[in-house]
């Protein structure tokens, strides 16, 4: 019976092994996307540079050779108190925003990936639960485990809430005004 039962395990195993590995992430999910017909890549990449930093964003990774612009994060989320408790994040709790643009021009049509993140620092809730995750019974108090040999900021933990849709769609919409190119939908 043990052997049997240990077999029946292993082949679990490999099969969530196999299926972990199957199911890796489309190029678009988590992204809001735009296609731009009749653009260069270089130009939407540009126009998307400005676009943010019109928006308020600054730019701390800009990669023209890549496509790949980050912004820097914004403290605290604009926004109403109901939202914020609709999204279980505490009134005392620092919450930011970062925004990332991918333009791919791979295929010959320009794609625009946003992605706008809302994150709560959780580092709290983080230091809380620390001990419990080493496993052992016996205190250890240590410099490096109380945090001294690292800076706050490094010590700092963001948990991703969800994604601001409302404002990638806000940026992909400037971005293809500012381009001159009319999306189905929208208003003229």
């Amino acid at each position: 019976m043990p052997i049997q039962r240990s077999l029946v395990l292993s082949a679990c195993g490999v099969g969530l092994l196999l299926l972990g590995g199957c199911a890796a992430p489309q190029p678009n999910a988590g992204f809001a996307v735009q296609r731009l017909p009749e653009i260069e890549g270089p130009s939407a990449f540009a126009a998307g540079a400005i676009v943010l930093q019109d928006n308020g964003w600054q730019i701390d990774h800009y990669d023209a050779n890549a496509g790949v612009l980050t912004t820097a994060p914004i403290l605290d989320v604009r926004g109403d108190e109901p939202s914020r408790r609709s999204l279980g994040i505490s009134s005392r709790s620092h919450t930011r925003r970062y925004a990332e643009l991918r333009v791919d021009d791979s295929d010959g049509l320009v794609t625009v990936y946003c992605r706008v993140l809302i994150q709560e620092q959780t580092t709290h809730t983080h230091r809380m639960v620390a001990g419990d995750r080493v496993g052992r019974d016996t205190p250890n108090d240590t410099p490096i485990e109380r945090e001294a040999a690292t800076t706050s900021r490094q010590n700092t933990v963001w948990q991703t809430i969800r994604r601001d849709k409302r404002a990638e769609r806000q940026i992909l919409a400037e971005l293809s005004e500012r381009l001159g190119i009319t999306v189905p939908g929208s208003a003229p």
